[in-house]
Protein backbone atom coordinates (compact mmCIF):
# COMPACT_ATOMS: atom_id res chain seq x y z
CA UNK A 1 0.00 0.00 0.00
CA UNK A 2 2.77 2.47 0.93
CA UNK A 3 4.67 1.69 -2.27
CA UNK A 4 1.62 2.66 -4.25
CA UNK A 5 1.23 5.91 -2.30
CA UNK A 6 4.91 6.78 -2.86
CA UNK A 7 4.48 6.04 -6.56
CA UNK A 8 1.51 8.40 -6.74
CA UNK A 9 3.42 11.05 -4.77
CA UNK A 10 6.49 10.98 -7.02
CA UNK A 11 4.36 10.79 -10.15
CA UNK A 12 2.53 13.91 -8.98
CA UNK A 13 5.81 15.72 -8.41
CA UNK A 14 7.04 14.66 -11.84
CA UNK A 15 3.86 15.80 -13.57
CA UNK A 16 3.98 19.11 -11.67
CA UNK A 17 7.56 19.73 -12.79
CA UNK A 18 6.67 19.01 -16.42
CA UNK A 19 3.62 21.30 -16.22
CA UNK A 20 5.66 24.15 -14.72
CA UNK A 21 8.29 23.72 -17.40
CA UNK A 22 5.67 23.92 -20.14
CA UNK A 23 4.06 26.98 -18.54
CA UNK A 24 7.46 28.71 -18.26
CA UNK A 25 8.14 27.97 -21.93
CA UNK A 26 4.81 29.48 -22.99
CA UNK A 27 5.41 32.52 -20.81
CA UNK A 28 8.82 33.07 -22.41
CA UNK A 29 7.33 32.70 -25.88
CA UNK A 30 4.55 35.23 -25.28
CA UNK A 31 6.33 37.76 -23.07
CA UNK A 32 9.84 37.51 -24.45
CA UNK A 33 12.61 35.54 -22.86
CA UNK A 34 14.62 37.41 -20.24
CA UNK A 35 17.55 35.09 -21.01
CA UNK A 36 17.63 36.23 -24.61
CA UNK A 37 17.61 39.86 -23.50
CA UNK A 38 20.50 39.21 -21.11
CA UNK A 39 22.46 37.37 -23.79
CA UNK A 40 21.90 40.19 -26.26
CA UNK A 41 23.01 42.76 -23.69
CA UNK A 42 26.17 40.82 -22.87
CA UNK A 43 26.97 40.41 -26.57
CA UNK A 44 26.56 44.17 -27.06
CA UNK A 45 28.91 44.81 -24.14
CA UNK A 46 31.47 42.42 -25.59
CA UNK A 47 31.24 44.12 -28.99
CA UNK A 48 31.70 47.52 -27.35
CA UNK A 49 34.69 46.30 -25.35
CA UNK A 50 36.42 44.87 -28.41
CA UNK A 51 35.79 47.97 -30.47
CA UNK A 52 37.14 50.28 -27.77
CA UNK A 53 40.10 48.03 -26.98
CA UNK A 54 41.10 48.12 -30.65
CA UNK A 55 41.51 51.88 -30.37
CA UNK A 56 43.89 51.63 -27.42
CA UNK A 57 47.63 51.59 -27.81
CA UNK A 58 49.58 48.34 -27.61
CA UNK A 59 51.19 49.54 -24.37
CA UNK A 60 47.83 48.96 -22.62
CA UNK A 61 48.28 45.23 -23.14
CA UNK A 62 51.33 45.11 -20.89
CA UNK A 63 51.09 43.52 -17.46
CA UNK A 64 49.74 46.00 -14.95
CA UNK A 65 50.29 43.95 -11.79
CA UNK A 66 53.87 43.80 -10.56
CA UNK A 67 55.56 40.44 -10.08
CA UNK A 68 55.63 40.71 -6.27
CA UNK A 69 51.88 41.30 -5.92
CA UNK A 70 49.83 38.35 -4.82
CA UNK A 71 52.70 36.54 -3.14
CA UNK A 72 52.34 35.21 0.37
CA UNK A 73 54.29 36.94 3.12
CA UNK A 74 55.15 35.87 6.64
CA UNK A 75 52.72 36.96 9.34
CA UNK A 76 54.11 39.59 11.67
CA UNK A 77 52.29 40.44 14.86
CA UNK A 78 52.13 44.18 15.59
CA UNK A 79 51.95 45.16 19.26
Amino acid sequence: MFKFLWLIFFAGIFVSMIALSVLRTFREIFTGSPRKKQQAASQNRQKNNTSTSGNRQSSAKKKVITSDEGEYVDYEEIK
